[in-house]
């Protein structure tokens, strides 16, 4: 048995692979920055596959987790223990960043950009077997363009500014279902701002044939190739996305690296599953 997860800012989407068969389950996300050892743990015991596990006689091979928070080895050494102390008979627990799981997943042994357009975002440059560049990931005060994060601002800017049409407008009170007051207060006072940002995404595409949304979008994903893709300076011509918001906007996505003669190679919603294909296929990694 492999038990491979993927960690974003929102949720973890785990697999355990046995004898041919997958278990898919989920979590809350786990990202070290933002929760304890033991907050992290309580989460873990409320999926009822995960605690299944613990408990059985089941042998685990090995256990693969990529995640967000994950780019310093204090931070890694830090989910690592607390993945050891909560799957006591794994043999071994592996922790990598989310990118070098995104660039595994939609890369495989082959070289490219490897990028992350969910909450936030993200992108490295590979070579095969590891990242050899970084573009620092700044989060979503100072970064995260072209992300969930980065159009529900963009989308927020432009309907408290009135430069939407009243119709949106309108939708958006009934879709969003706070008031103004409301809105401010999800984003400077509560927990997870970020998150609440993304969470105005969906909106933005059911109503992507409105030209000022169009326009939106168009800015973030140019922001997003400009810093996170276009600084490589790379020959490689392939280039693959990961995430909710690369996958929902593909369309548009691709119509935006047309502009920059780039061109779109594999889109995935959820890395996780090619990533149990890639260590079934590399047992050795």
């Amino acid at each position: 048995m492999i038990i491979v997860a993927d960690s974003g800012s929102t949720k973890t989407d785990w697999r355990i692979a046995q004898e041919g068969n997958v278990i898919s389950t989920s979590t809350k996300g786990l990202n070290p920055y933002f929760m304890s050892p033991k907050e992290m743990i309580d989460e873990l015991s409320q999926s009822k596959e995960l605690q299944a596990i613990v408990v059985s006689d089941n042998l685990i091979e090995a256990i693969y987790f990529y995640g967000a928070g994950l780019s310093t080895n204090d931070k890694i050494l830090e989910m690592q223990n607390t993945l050891k102390s909560f799957f006591k008979k794994a043999k071994k627990v592996e922790v990598a960043s989310d990118m070098l799981g995104a660039a595994r997943a939609v890369l495989g042994k082959n070289r490219g950009v490897a990028c992350i357009l969910g909450t936030g975002s993200n992108s490295c440059l590979y070579n095969g077997e590891k990242i050899t560049q970084n573009i620092p990931a700044l989060g979503y005060v100072l970064g995260d363009e072209g992300s969930g994060t980065d159009l529900g601002k963009r989308f927020l800017q432009a309907y408290f500014y009135n430069e939407l049409p009243q119709v949106v407008k309108e939708n958006f009170k009934r879709y969003i279902k706070l008031s103004d007051d409301e809105i401010i207060e999800h984003i400077y006072k509560k927990t997870l701002p970020n998150r609440f940002l993304a969470s105005v995404s969906p909106f933005i595409k059911q109503n992507i044939m409105v030209r000022q949304v169009k326009e939106i979008v168009d800015a973030a994903f140019s922001a997003f190739i400009q810093k996170h893709i276009l600084p490589y300076h790379s020959e490689e011509k392939n280039i693959g996305f990961c995430g909710s918001v690369a996958y929902f906007f593909k369309d548009e996505l691709n119509e935006n690296l047309k502009k920059y003669d780039l061109r779109m190679g594999t889109v995935t919603n959820q890395p996780v599953n090619q990533l149990v294909e890639y260590h079934r296929n590399n047992a050795n990694l």
